[in-house]
């Protein structure tokens, strides 16, 4: 089955379907467009059309990109794994990219508009805007310890591919890049708890890659998947020094917990996502038994929750207010 290639122009709209090396038995999986407005340089979501309900500011919060309807939906969590719609944050073209600092901070990448917009826990009103001058964002993470921020840009300051990664090691200064022939469309990415970092990519040939760049390098390692694949590349995830990858084979949509070694991943575990058709990036939440998956399904308009690390079956769906779910993150609270 030939991958699914949007125009040049907007080849941020991820190649999300299987490729020609993959069995007959893959089915067709839908792209995750960047919508195709004008590439407006630095653009700022407008608040005034967000809300979000009273008291919000004291809860734990999801917060899930949404790029069908160019927002970001929020939701509480009420106990359990069960959460609640709680508002919506409008103004983004395409909403792509989620995650958190540890000071409970929003960051959303809208590649579009091509900015990494901050939001403090709880408001509705954008902290930080940062221009990208290096292509369009699509995936970001944050390093625990040092509180790096980095960014996977599918495309290249001219707009095409390859794409590359970049990293502010100061929300006010400039990003280092990094490039790797590989890594043709950088999509998710994860530090783990020793600052290392992770991306998930097509190569040129459109077959799904992974890569680390270790803390302190300045280049990426190609890593071997042992025990496991990558055919369809979904959320990258860190559970302390353990990388969690989502892979969307449907029919086995599933997450491989890996244990990086050199150049090699094993594949620890294989956590079988039932009731996900594609999942984009996914969140952890909770502790000890109580932890769940929370993994965004953009072909079914819906968030399954999962018992972590167990999966199968989900235990719950959200459905409330999203249309075409990328990014889930949850923020715990404001800093104290």
């Amino acid at each position: 089955m030939s991958a699914v290639r949007l125009q040049p122009a907007f080849a941020a709209a991820v190649c999300l379907a299987a490729c020609s090396s993959l069995p007959a038995t893959v089915g067709t999986v839908t792209p995750v467009a960047v919508r195709a407005t004008s590439l407006t340089r630095y653009g700022a979501p407008v608040p005034h059309k967000s809300w979000l309900k009273a008291g919000t500011s004291k809860n734990t919060l999801l917060y899930v990109s949404d790029n069908g309807s160019s927002s970001v939906t929020v939701y509480a969590a009420t106990g359990g794994d069960t959460f609640s719609l709680v508002g919506e944050l409008f103004g983004f073209q395409s909403p792509l990219g989620a995650c958190t600092d540890t000071r409970g901070n929003v960051f959303v990448t809208d590649a579009s508009a091509r900015t990494i917009v901050e939001y403090a826990h709880g408001s509705i009103t954008p902290k930080t805007v940062i221009a990208d001058d290096f292509g369009q964002p699509y995936g970001c993470t944050i390093d625990r310890k040092s509180g790096r921020l980095a960014v996977t840009n599918l495309s290249n300051p001219s707009g095409g591919e390859p794409g590359n990664v970049i990293i502010y090691s100061s929300l006010s200064g400039e990003p280092t890049e990094y490039a790797d022939s590989r890594l043709y469309e950088p999509l998710f990415c994860a530090f783990d708890a020793k600052g290392n970092l992770y991306v998930d990519a097509y190569d040129n040939g459109f077959h799904g890659v992974l890569s680390e760049l270790p803390n302190g390098n300045s280049t990426f390692v190609a890593l071997t998947i042992s025990g496991g694949s990558l055919n369809v590349p979904g959320g990258v995830e860190a559970d302390g020094l353990q990388i969690l990858l989502g892979d969307s084979y449907d029919p086995k949509t599933l997450i491989e917990q890996l244990s990086v070694s050199g150049s090699t991943a094993t594949v620890t575990k294989k956590i079988a996502l039932n009731n996900t058709h594609t999942i984009g990036v996914f969140t952890l939440y909770g502790s000890g038994s109580s932890s769940v998956v929370i993994a965004p399904d953009y072909d079914y308009s819906n968030l399954q929750v999962y018992q972590y690390p167990g999966g199968g079956s989900s235990l719950g769906s959200i459905t409330a207010g999203i249309d075409f779910p990328v990014a889930a993150v949850v923020s715990a609270g404001k800093a104290k």
